[in-house]
């Protein structure tokens, strides 16, 4: 293999391995974009109510470990270690243990890993308590499903009625009922009240 071929496959290589690489220019995580970061981290608190602070700005370090961490493991892993975050009851000290959180500490290259895996997770994302709007969404949808099926209920009325009148047209028809006869068939035709 000649040296320009080996040297692509090295540098498509390098992106999102996990080697414990202390040559932070192999990486080139300077070049990486951080400004989701904060939007990222403010809303996932939001969603999930954590109790840890909202980021207003971050540090220069800060940013450059977001770079580094982007780089080495890809932004979904940034991102998921963040709703690990965001969720776990331990980091949030909903345990009732105190746990003092920073985001050096969940930045840093020994952590880092350990919180996107989800060691710090205890509960699973659909094992732990509605958000309120996530309650008010779920409740909305049991709403609109509840309105759907009175729907159908009443369109299923509705047709076996029409059904029901047509057959008794088609019979009286064939009966060569009169107008009179065929009034009192459909005074006695009862169904059951359409629901509202």
């Amino acid at each position: 293999m000649n040296k320009k071929a080996q040297e692509e496959v090295t540098s498509s290589s390098s992106v999102n391995t996990c080697e414990d690489d202390d040559d932070d220019d192999k990486l080139n995580w300077r070049s990486q974009n951080v400004d989701w970061f904060i939007h990222f981290w403010n809303q996932k608190r939001v969603q999930y109510q954590s109790r840890l602070p909202k980021l207003l700005l971050i540090t220069k370090g800060q940013k450059d470990e977001v770079r580094k961490n982007q780089a080495r493991w890809g932004i979904d892993i940034v991102r998921q270690a963040v709703i690990n975050v965001m969720t776990s009851d331990v980091i949030n000290a909903r345990t009732g243990k105190r746990f003092v959180f920073s985001l050096d500490w969940m930045l840093s290259k020994e952590y880092f890993p350990l919180v996107a895996q989800g060691k710090y997770n205890d509960l699973a994302p659909e094992d732990r308590p509605l958000t309120e709007q996530e309650r008010r969404k779920q409740a909305e949808e049991e709403r609109q499903r509840e309105a759907e099926e009175r729907r159908r209920k009443n369109l299923e009325i509705d047709q076996q009625i029409r059904e029901e009148q047509r057959r008794a047209r088609e019979e009286a028809h064939a009966n060569r009922a009169t107008p009179e006869q065929l009034d009192e068939i459909f005074k006695n035709f009862k169904l059951p009240p359409l629901k509202k």
